[in-house]
């Protein structure tokens, strides 16, 4: 196939499309030892401006590699919820190289699941890299992932991946934050359509304007020696710094740290008290929140509650959850905010 021909978008986007041919990946240097690669993204978002046609391109010039290693490349689009999750299950347990997402913070979880899923042994998981085309695109914006779809593209195909931590909560897996409580609750409770006209402020501002309203959640909270026990509007666990539309809502949390950063909104806060989370974009500004860094704690409710991971929803009363070490190689910009910071707390 030469450049000038178009290549048979019916079978490369196809579902049942199964085994791209092996190519040459040409003008990209590819990150060393990335030999096979499998794009997973929703497909609602092919209509992404530029995405299907980057795509087209990366399959129509047969790249090559600086050092002229032939490349396996495959990508899948979902039909189905949570079909990500099986796509890269398969994909590790294949033993592909590298998985790249293209989608938001909802498909990065479906596919460190599927990896972790695949992939039960630390040394044979596939790298994970992601370009971000979802809606609020958290872990992304804390990370410095590139905006720009092209740019995004290239980290993902050329970019150095770096171990980083995963948390855990009872068996499922998350990569940025579980939060709980009416003001997850709110955000989860809104139609997509409204999340795509808000965008980034959407998933706090509609939570706010329910507080008044809502009942608290109440929480046994154990780690170690320490406890809590109270009514709260809001619980999150970081391990990734924002949340809720690019807040900063654990701001000591790093992803390669060995922990995870727990956050508490205590009820008694008022609609006034959270005011600066939305001026300020940071709970740090909220007098009040009750913080707390752990490896493992123990989660207890009288009822049950809602915790969304990475935005994926899952109801429990009890839970325990803890810190996956160094579980995932992730690609990652040099310096990226994620990695390093002043405000590590020792």
């Amino acid at each position: 196939m030469t450049t000038t021909e178009q290549p048979d978008q019916s079978s490369f986007w196809s579902f049942e499309y199964l085994d791209t041919p092996r190519f040459r990946l040409q003008q990209i240097d590819l990150a060393p030892g990335v030999e096979s690669l499998r794009l997973i993204t929703h497909g609602r978002k092919l209509d992404t401006p530029g995405l299907r046609q980057k795509l087209d391109r990366l399959y129509r010039d047969r790249f090559s590699t600086a050092n002229d290693v032939e490349v396996d490349l495959d990508a899948r689009v979902t039909e189905a919820p949570h079909q990500a999750w099986s796509l890269a299950a398969e994909a590790a347990e294949r033993g592909v190289d590298r998985i790249i997402a293209l989608g938001g913070d909802g498909l990065v979880n479906e596919v460190v699941n599927g990896i972790l899923e695949g992939a039960p042994s630390r040394e044979q998981r596939p790298e994970l890299a992601i370009v971000p085309i979802g809606t609020a695109n958290d872990f992304a914006y804390a990370a410095d992932l590139p905006p720009e779809l092209g740019a995004a593209l290239s980290l993902a195909l050329a970019g150095p991946a770096r171990s980083v931590d995963l948390g855990r909560v009872n068996e499922r897996c998350f990569l940025n934050v579980a939060s709980g409580g009416p003001l997850s609750d709110a955000a989860a409770r809104m139609q997509p359509n409204l999340k795509g006209l808000l965008g980034e402020v959407s998933y706090i501002v509609a939570a706010l304007l329910e507080l008044p309203r809502a009942e608290p959640m109440a929480l046994r909270v154990r780690s170690g020696d320490w406890s809590w026990e109270g009514n709260a509007h809001a619980m999150i666990v970081g391990n990734g710094i924002r949340g809720g539309g690019g807040f900063e809502l654990c701001p000591s949390a790093l992803v390669n740290d060995g922990r995870l950063n727990l956050s508490i909104v205590p009820a008694e806060l008022d609609f006034s008290a959270m005011v600066p989370l939305v001026t300020d974009r940071s709970l740090e500004q909220v007098e009040g929140v009750i913080y707390r860094p752990f490896t493992e704690l123990e989660l207890e409710s009288d009822t049950d509650i809602t915790v969304n991971l990475d935005g994926e929803p899952t109801v429990l009363s009890r839970a325990h959850v803890e810190v996956l070490p160094r579980a995932l190689d992730l690609c990652l910009p040099r310096g990226s905010s994620v990695l390093q910071g002043p405000r590590l707390v020792a």
